[in-house]
Order: C-alpha cells, then structure tokens, then sequence
C-alpha cells in the first residue's frame, strides 16, 4: 500500500514491470503452495474429495459466489460428519 503510488508513478518503466511480474508470481506460487498443504490436511476421504472437485467444478464453469459456494459445502458437512463419522478427522 505504501509503494502502490511510486509503482503507478513508474509503471512505464522496465525494471518496474519486471518487479511486478515476479512479485505476482511468487504471490501466485504462495497461494498454490498453501492450497496444497491445505488440501493434504482437509481431503481425508471420498466425500471431502468429492466435494472439493465438485467445488472446483462449480467456480471454474458456472463462477459461483464464493460466500454461497462455502455455506453449501458447509451444510454437507454439518449433514455428513455425524452420519459418517470420519476418523481422520483431527477436531474432536
């Protein structure tokens, strides 16, 4: 936020583009990087997997709302745990 005006003020500049093309992909490779830890921690079994592709599925084809895509994948799990009582599971 502090630099954002000096980085507009020289967006012309090569050495500023080329700052702002790595810092973008080591953000990106960040994000990705979390997403996977994140993944290997919370896909423990068929219906998390199932619902991970479906969620991926639902963004990537029909760019549904994230705040809705979370409060439905929210309901399957409160509808699935105790019906399937994963024991992969590390909250108790």
């Amino acid at each position: 936020m502090i630099v954002a005006p000096i980085l507009v003020r020289y967006r012309t500049n090569q050495n500023v583009q080329g700052f702002i093309r790595g810092a973008y992909a080591a953000a990106i490779g960040t994000i990705l990087g979390a997403c996977v830890l994140l993944a290997r921690i919370a896909i423990g079994d068929w219906l998390t997997a199932l619902v991970a592709l479906g969620s991926l599925v639902m963004l990537f084809r029909w760019k549904v709302n994230n705040p809705v895509l979370v409060a439905v994948t929210a309901i399957i799990g409160l509808i699935a745990f105790p019906l399937l009582n994963p024991a992969w599971v590390f909250v108790k």
